[in-house]
């Protein structure tokens, strides 16, 4: 089969034989004959300069001259590659493109990187589409439909106030404070065991004698209160990256709360309540002022 109009351009036959004009090309394949466009075809978007041979492969022979010019040039890719497009992206313009599609509504909260490149290829599969037809309608046209819609201009900041997304590009930035202060206060119980031993050691010391089952129960029971009434405070400070939020440093200090002297001291104050006290001190005093006597004799 030939063509006529003088273009040494070769044309399918069709099944019943005969000849096509140019005309009759274009009007079978569409905008497609002309734009580089075609059934599986996604437009990237346009770029300057040199473009590699596969592009080439794809273009116009008018958008071959005008990259002759230095005017930019549109980008095709097939259905495939285009969607494996998706795995050569580092991991911040992953996590740019799902900022983007949590903003577009696409995603929701809690997308993550499988999510992203299903959406990836959704918009893909639909930009091959618009590509069969001949227009140059790229993904990323796509979801910017979808982004602007959901938005008011501007950065926007998460839930949190702690990020912010520009709705435009997707781009993901920390806005937080760069050192944060957070208090926690502890109240320090003494297990039964270390009560146990503190009664035994004071009253052994001060009465002479192991505290009963009921006097320990006392003991321990003041203790708790004690220690419920005075906890600790720790204060830590944390030190964030100011570009991606990432905590860089921490620090604590912990102040408050019953020391081990001060337990002693709480059953040393309840043993002096007792009667018993006062008169093991005044048997003791007596004891030792009789020694003394008998020593000086």
């Amino acid at each position: 089969m030939t063509v006529t109009k003088g273009s040494p351009t070769p044309s399918p036959t069709p099944t019943g034989g005969g000849t096509l004009t140019l005309d009759q090309i274009q009007q079978m394949f569409g905008s497609a004959a002309t734009s580089g466009a075609g059934a599986g075809k996604v437009y990237m978007g346009a770029k300057p300069g040199r473009v590699s041979q596969q592009d080439l492969a794809h273009l116009s022979p008018a958008d071959r001259a005008a990259m002759t010019t230095g005017a930019t040039a549109p980008r095709w890719m097939s259905t495939v590659d285009a969607e494996n497009n998706y795995f050569t992206w580092n991991a911040k313009q992953r996590q740019d493109f799902i900022a983007k599609g949590l903003l577009s509504g696409l995603l929701t909260s809690g997308a993550g990187d499988l999510e992203g490149a299903q959406l990836w290829k959704n918009l893909v599969d639909q930009a091959a589409n618009y590509g069969a037809q001949g227009q140059r309608i790229s993904p990323m046209d796509i979801l910017s439909g979808y982004v602007k819609g959901n938005s008011s201009g501007g950065w926007i900041k998460d839930s949190t106030g702690q990020f912010e997304t520009n709705p435009a590009t997707g781009e993901r930035r920390y806005v937080g404070p760069k050192f944060k202060t957070t208090t926690q206060t502890n109240a320090d119980l003494t297990d039964p065991a270390t009560a146990r031993a503190i009664a035994t050691s004071v009253f052994q010391s001060l009465l002479g004698r192991d505290p009963g089952q009921g006097e320990i129960g006392s003991y321990a029971a003041a203790l708790a209160q004690s220690e419920q009434e005075n906890p600790s405070t720790t204060t830590t400070t944390t030190q964030y990256d100011p570009t991606t939020g990432e905590a860089t440093n921490s620090s604590s200090v912990t102040a408050g709360g019953i020391t081990d002297q001060g337990r002693q001291q709480l059953a040393a104050d309840e043993i002096k309540k007792k009667a018993e006290y006062g008169a093991t001190q005044a048997s003791t005093t007596y004891l030792n002022a009789l020694e003394s006597a008998v020593k000086e004799s």
